[in-house]
């Protein structure tokens, strides 16, 4: 009778989408999830697995769409490192003027639709403490013209920017326009002059101790650098030839070691429908540390160690 009380609570455990386990009796099973179970949609938002959304550059993967300012997050706490595959989706084909070499490059409609990796607005990714809703930063993609749209770090209404040698800037939030185009400028068709068409951010822990959180992005140079270190320094030391950059930020010791949190939105409005609001994304694959998640299919995948319900 013990034995079989115990083989059911197992069972019952097993049965956890964030679980596997080993029963007395055999091997660990994995418990399956769908792709759409792993977003949490929030205000305004739907999901949809293995969409393709048709245009000159078609994407197919986890798609979130939304009007302006939707909101959803990943479902789940993520620990260590990990890295987030993704392509923004097209929006406001009306908002271009005919002709010229932007048309030419899919950026106007055409006859095989609107270019569909085309951001707009800003599109914030926010990192939080799993257990301190206080404790968070943004990554953020901003539009910056028809050709790229740049991505910095935003904390305590501070834009830290940095191409991985130099800090570019480090400004209010209220003077964030007119940023700067360089190494971290990233493009709304495709991500690099390879033609890459995703993007991608990674949450790194470096340094001696391993204890300080660094931002990471591709950019359309083809270049792979850090957008800013949670150093635990006191003062930004801009330039490398000094010695090692300082960011002047503070550690963030609870991410370390409760884990976090991704969500995001898009506070993008169009001037010209309201169908056009928000933009959308396309996640392609998530990797945390030994766990990958490939997000462009429909059947179920194995529940990552990181989902939670």
């Amino acid at each position: 009778m013990k034995k079989a009380i115990v083989a059911l609570l197992l069972a019952a455990v097993c049965a956890l989408p964030f679980a596997g386990c080993e029963s007395a009796e055999g091997p660990e099973v994995k418990a399956l999830v769908s792709p759409q179970q792993l977003v949490a949609a929030g205000s305004g938002a739907t999901v949809t697995a293995g969409k393709t959304t048709e245009g000159l550059f078609p994407q197919t993967g986890l798609t979130v769409e939304g009007g302006k300012d939707y909101s959803a997050s990943l479902n789940g706490v993520f620990t260590g490192e990990s890295r987030f595959e993704f392509a923004f989706l097209g929006q406001d084909p009306n908002g271009c003027e005919a002709g010229g070499e932007n048309a030419a490059d899919g950026w106007k409609q055409k006859e095989k639709g609107t270019s569909n990796t085309v951001g707009r607005g800003s599109f914030a990714f926010r990192i939080a403490n799993a257990q301190d809703e206080n404790e968070y930063f943004d990554i953020v993609y901003k539009n910056e013209n028809d050709w790229f749209m740049e991505a910095y770090v935003l904390y305590k209404d501070q834009v830290i920017l940095s191409n991985g040698n130099y800090i570019y800037d480090s400004r209010p939030v209220e003077g964030q326009h007119g940023l700067h185009e360089g190494a971290f400028a990233m493009t709304y068709r495709k991500a690099g002059r390879a033609q890459r068409d995703t993007m991608f951010f990674e949450i790194n822990w470096t340094g001696l101790q391993k204890d300080v959180l660094t931002v990471s992005v591709n950019t359309y140079y083809d270049e792979y650098v850090s957008l800013a270190r949670f150093d635990g320094t006191d003062e930004r030391q801009p330039d490398i030839m000094k010695g090692m950059l300082a960011f002047g930020l503070p550690k963030l010791s609870g991410m370390l070691q409760n884990g976090y949190t991704v969500s995001f939105t898009s506070d993008y409005e169009s001037e010209f429908d309201d169908a056009h609001d928000g933009t959308d994304i396309c996640f392609k694959r998530v990797e945390n540390e030994e766990t990958v998640t490939e997000l462009t299919g429909t059947a179920q995948v194995e529940a990552p160690a990181w989902y939670r319900i």
